[in-house]
């Protein structure tokens, strides 16, 4: 069953975050084009700031399960927790990746929604711009969060713990407790 997640979990990475950021940036991009322009220099900085702390993030898991998947002796530094490894923790790690993969798609379509309704109404305000990339920021972190905690149910280590504790405190830091 290892093997089944030695497989398996770099595909997942890989596909959450190519469904993630080139339509994140494709929506980015069209917000731009219309001359919607950030409200305020500090939230904008704040959601930059957001966003590139939930890619490094990311980024870094894919790194570790890279590691895991492909150099088991190199991941043997992340100081594994054997006592987690038992195959019903792992298969519940992996219903999380997919419920994490899941809230992405449904995310990005209600992203789609929202921009749509904004483009009708307020073509181009900021306020409603910058609102736009807080919720989105919002859904997205709070989907990266699933998936890190997933990661760490599924390939225990306290290397993956100190991932999803770095991205609980990013999602408290810029949400508090509200869910997305």
């Amino acid at each position: 069953m290892e093997e089944f997640f030695r497989l398996s979990l770099p595909l997942w990475i890989a596909a959450f975050l190519i469904l993630l950021y080139p339509w994140q940036i494709w929506r980015t991009t069209r917000l731009r084009k219309l001359g919607a322009v950030p409200l305020t220099a500090t939230l904008s900085r704040q959601i930059r700031r957001l966003e590139w702390g939930t890619a490094g993030l990311l980024v870094t898991a894919w790194g570790v399960v890279l590691l895991f998947a492909y150099l088991p002796s190199g991941y043997a530094w992340l100081l594994p927790l054997e006592g987690l490894d038992v195959p019903w923790i792992n298969h519940a790690g992996m219903v999380m990746i997919r419920f994490a993969f899941f809230w992405i798609v449904v995310s990005q379509f209600k992203l789609e929604r929202v921009f749509r309704k904004w483009l009708k109404k307020h073509h181009p305000d900021p306020v409603c711009y910058e609102a736009i990339r807080v919720q989105s920021g919002q859904l997205l972190c709070g989907g990266a969060v699933v998936l890190l905690v997933g990661l760490f149910v599924t390939i225990s280590s306290l290397g993956m713990s100190v991932l999803a504790l770095a991205g609980m405190l990013l999602y408290y830091r810029n949400f508090g407790w509200r869910l997305a």
